[in-house]
């Protein structure tokens, strides 16, 4: 009987994120490689895939067999499979303008099924154990940075503005650039870092967060992320997973934003009472106009 052929919606990478924790150091490199460059690997060779990772070719091919690919052949036909699946759901949407409204409500659906399946797969896989090891981090830290560059920006922004009411000392950084340095040159084992870091893992990110691990060894640096493989992953100290899978050129970051609302909701019970304070007071600034200066309502009218 023939082999099984991989399936498609991504079960190259499923196959290498479930499978990572099995791999040998060399298994490691050849799966972090395909993982961010399968895209440019469609037609290589061996050969090549050998001498751009420095693994042996017949460790290119126990690795394919182990998963679950008949030999390079097979691996390669899956890379294959991954990038067509890719495109097809950008053709898709690119079809929407001729479909009219009927393809309108079918990619809305398709786009409200994939959010949920990111939602429901990183909930069933989801390691309480780190999200609180990464919520006692932030609670006790001195000093935060929040990391994402790239489209990622915006949960950095989202955990800032957060983290900003029920704790002090929370800095955000979105690029690297010189004048951003002295916002981790002095960073210590007391402080912490919580990073973003999703396809297409822009290189912002790896850099800022490569300097910081060399400027202070023992500052803990969270990463949340959607694969042990993500070049993030490397310098994390506590990792916070939740799938990605994407049918345009939008990514699904609605279980990012639902995991991160847990991580911050996890830090504010751990700062308890202080946290509860900080709370009030900015509900109290926001509600209260004469705290902006702006005269109080009487009868209806302004005074």
């Amino acid at each position: 009987m023939g082999g099984k052929r991989a399936s498609p919606k991504g079960a190259l990478l499923e196959r290498l994120r479930s499978r990572s924790e099995f791999f040998s150091p060399k298994q490691y490199i050849l799966a972090r490689f395909i993982a961010q460059n399968y895209a440019d690997l469609a037609y290589s060779s061996i050969t090549e895939l050998s001498f751009a990772t420095s693994v042996s070719e017949p460790s290119v091919t126990r690795f394919a067999r182990l998963l679950g690919y008949k030999g390079f052949p097979g691996l390669q036909e899956a890379i294959r499979a991954q990038i067509g699946e890719e495109n097809h759901g950008h053709d898709s949407l690119q079809g929407v303008a001729k479909a009219g409204a009927e393809g309108v409500r079918k990619v809305i659906g398709e786009i409200f099924a994939l959010e949920g399946k990111c939602i429901d797969k990183t909930y069933r896989g989801l390691d309480a154990a780190a999200l609180e090891r990464a919520a006692d981090l932030l609670a006790a830290a001195e000093k935060v940075i929040a990391v994402a560059g790239g489209l990622n920006h915006f949960l950095a922004d989202y955990a800032t503005s957060y983290l900003s009411i029920i704790r002090k000392n929370v800095i955000k950084l979105t690029r690297f650039d010189i004048p951003d340095f002295a916002a981790f040159a002095d960073m210590t084992e007391n402080d912490a870092v919580l990073a973003f870091s999703f396809p297409r893992y822009p290189t912002s990110t790896n850099k800022i967060l490569e300097v910081l691990r060399k400027t202070s060894s023992k500052t803990k640096i969270i990463v949340m992320s959607d694969s042990v493989l993500s070049p993030a992953a490397a310098y994390a100290d506590c990792l916070l997973l939740t799938p990605q899978w994407t049918i345009t050129f939008i990514d699904a970051y609605a279980a990012p934003m639902i995991l991160t609302h847990a991580l911050l909701y996890a830090i504010f019970l751990k700062n308890g009472k202080i946290a509860a304070k900080r709370v009030q007071k900015y509900d109290r600034y926001v509600v209260d106009e004469t705290l902006i200066g702006i005269p109080q309502r009487v009868n209806g009218s302004r005074e």
